[in-house]
């Protein structure tokens, strides 16, 4: 993967660890209760497999769009997609204390100001909303992504996103939130984010955890980067902030997680 390569691209690249003690409170800036998602049904079109990852594409008349009070503009959706690890652990891309999760989903938007070719350029073209997933109860919300994984994996072939699908209810819109300006994580790492990383992690179980290990790859994080000088802000105060939950099999591998799950057989995942 990209873990160590493109290691000296510029002064602003992705992902960074979050040192507690830096983040700087800002609840001007960054005001939970400003973010409003609109999501538009349908704007999800299709769910493909990629050699690296999964990705859900928008239309080319996708209406849905983010508004925030750190945001300089409306930005509208141009697509989904995952990154995980081997370990339930360590998965995500972004860290806490140097602690992660089991995987973080990237809600990418680009800025309206621009068309959405020239804003991978702009350094305040996109934004990447990013939620980290812990390892815990099934997730009937995020089971759409999951047993679409499943689908699309075994047919090899574009996958159109159920209607039942909602954005809205897969990002913790409201709960509190870290903003610093970054890049790309994957090639060609343009240094365009204005990253927002919720700070609530999402539930999914063991079992939806490893459709994401059916793309082919165990770990598609990249590791982490310098932080030059950058500040990072956030809606609230994270000093003591708690340190990343430490779940009681973190030394297992999703696949040994996953021996001793049971599943609902009336899960979207399960369906042929």
């Amino acid at each position: 993967m990209y873990r160590a390569l493109f290691s000296s691209l510029g002064e602003r690249q992705s992902p960074i660890n979050i040192d507690p003690e830096t983040v700087i409170c800002d609840s001007d800036m960054c005001q939970p209760s400003s973010m409003k998602l609109t999501y538009h049904e349908g704007d999800c079109e299709v769910i493909v497999a990629e050699p690296t990852t999964w990705r859900i594409k928008t239309g080319d008349n996708c209406k849905s769009s983010l508004t925030a009070s750190h945001l300089p503009a409306e930005f509208r959706l141009l697509q989904i997609h995952g990154h995980w690890g081997s370990k339930t652990d360590c998965g995500t891309e972004h860290s806490i204390d140097y602690h992660k999760y089991a995987a973080e989903v990237h809600f990418v938007f680009w800025n309206t100001t621009y068309d959405a070719e020239e804003a991978l350029s702009r350094p305040d073209g996109l934004t990447v909303v990013a939620v980290f997933l812990k390892v815990g109860k099934h997730n009937d919300d995020y089971a759409h992504i999951t047993g679409a994984i499943r689908k699309v994996v075994r047919s090899q072939e574009p996958l159109a996103m159920p209607e039942t699908f909602d954005l809205a209810k897969l990002i913790p819109i409201g709960s509190d939130y870290i903003y610093y300006k970054g890049s790309l994580t994957t090639p060609p790492f343009n240094e365009s984010v204005l990253w927002t990383i919720m700070l609530t992690p999402v539930e999914v179980s063991h079992k939806q955890l490893r459709q994401f290990h059916r793309i082919g790859v165990k770990e598609n994080f990249r590791d982490i980067q310098p932080l030059n000088g950058r500040k990072i802000y956030s809606s609230c105060q994270l000093s003591k902030v708690e340190k990343v939950e430490q779940e009681a099999n973190n030394d297992e591998t999703v696949e040994q997680a996953n021996n001793d799950e049971t599943v609902d057989e009336d899960s979207p995942e399960n369906t042929p």
